[in-house]
């Protein structure tokens, strides 16, 4: 049954006016839904056969917020990764939940509740990062600006003590481009590749935006900082 036609599908379609319906429709049914106990088992299991150097640290990638008002922030200087947060941040507690449950017990897994002393005393080899769903790679870029603008952790880098990775679940193929690009990481792993409106093989018209109604509120374009 397709998304579109389930009593869930119904009820959030009826959001839409019959106008705009055919699109919404078109949207949700090309949506792939890949429940929390798919995406834990596909990172652990790369997590476990990745041949990562280790010990290895590995940490969710979060948005900065979450530490620090700082414009351009410095891991383990304007704030510490291995920092808990009050409130859950919805997809990365699943994998801060499913990195710390993989260290427990090991030696040669360091959890995200290392902090740089940790990732010294244990000689880390390498630091991995995780994520869920990356749909336009800033997030993972921008929290990797501030590991790499730490001095030890350029130092360790460029020594070639440790390697930086990325690891996501899924990500869209805008966002596998400009991740992949990145010199400064020694492998990106992407487990499935996220469809998006680009690369969704739709027809012209299918593609086509409708007209917007007048009163109907527009959507404003989120502004990110550079990260090349």
């Amino acid at each position: 049954m397709a998304p579109s036609q389930t009593s869930a599908g119904i009820r959030w379609l009826g959001n839409f006016d019959e106008s705009e319906r055919p699109t919404a429709t078109l949207l949700l049914d090309a949506l792939r839904i890949v429940n929390s106990s798919t995406i834990r088992a596909a990172l652990q299991d790369e997590i476990a056969s990745a041949s990562y150097d280790r010990p290895a640290a590995f940490y969710p990638i979060r948005a900065l917020d979450d530490f620090t008002d700082a414009d351009w922030p410095v891991a383990f200087v304007d704030f510490d990764p291995s920092w808990s947060i009050p409130a859950a941040p919805g997809s990365e507690a699943l994998t801060a939940n499913l990195l710390r449950n993989l260290a427990r017990g090991r030696s040669d897994v360091l959890g995200p509740d290392s902090d740089l002393d940790r990732l010294r005393s244990a000689r880390c080899r390498s630091i991995v990062f995780v994520e869920d769903y990356a749909g336009s790679g800033d997030q993972c870029l921008e929290y990797a600006d501030s590991w790499f603008a730490n001095r030890t952790i350029r130092s360790w880098q460029s020594f070639g003590w440790v390697r930086i990775h990325v690891l996501l679940f899924a990500a869209s193929p805008e966002a596998k481009v400009r991740i992949c690009r990145d010199k400064r990481f020694s492998s990106v792993k992407i487990i499935e590749q996220a469809p998006s409106l680009s690369y969704a093989g739709w027809s012209p018209q299918k593609g086509r935006r409708p007209p917007v109604s007048p009163g109907s509120r527009s959507c404003r374009t989120a502004k990110y900082r550079p990260t090349c």
